[in-house]
C-alpha cells in the first residue's frame, strides 16, 4: 500500500474511537433526555446537539483529510450547497 494511503488509514482509525464514544454519549444523553420531565429537558436537548455538531466536525475532518490524500487538494465552497 502506498504510505501516503497507510498514513490515511491511521489516522482514520485513531480518530474512529472518538467518534464511536461521541456517538455513545448522545445516545446516553438522548435516552436521559426521554426520561425527564418535559420541564427539565432543554439541557439534555442542548447537550445532543452539541455532541452531534462535534460527531459532524469529526466526519467532516476525515472526508477532507481523504480528499486531500486522494485528490491531493482541499475541498472549497460552501457545505451544503451543491453546484
Amino acid at each position: 500500500m502506498n504510505q501516503g494511503y497507510q498514513e490515511l488509514a491511521e489516522r482514520i482509525r485513531a480518530e474512529l474511537p472518538e467518534l464511536e464514544q461521541t456517538g455513545k454519549r448522545i445516545q446516553h444523553i438522548w435516552d436521559q433526555y426521554q426520561r425527564v420531565d418535559v420541564d427539565d429537558r432543554a439541557v439534555y436537548l442542548d447537550s445532543t446537539a452539541l455532541n452531534l455538531h462535534g460527531f459532524y466536525s469529526g466526519l467532516e475532518r476525515l472526508f477532507e483529510l481523504t480528499a486531500r490524500h486522494v485528490d491531493r487538494l482541499s475541498p472549497s465552497g460552501e457545505p451544503g450547497i451543491a453546484i
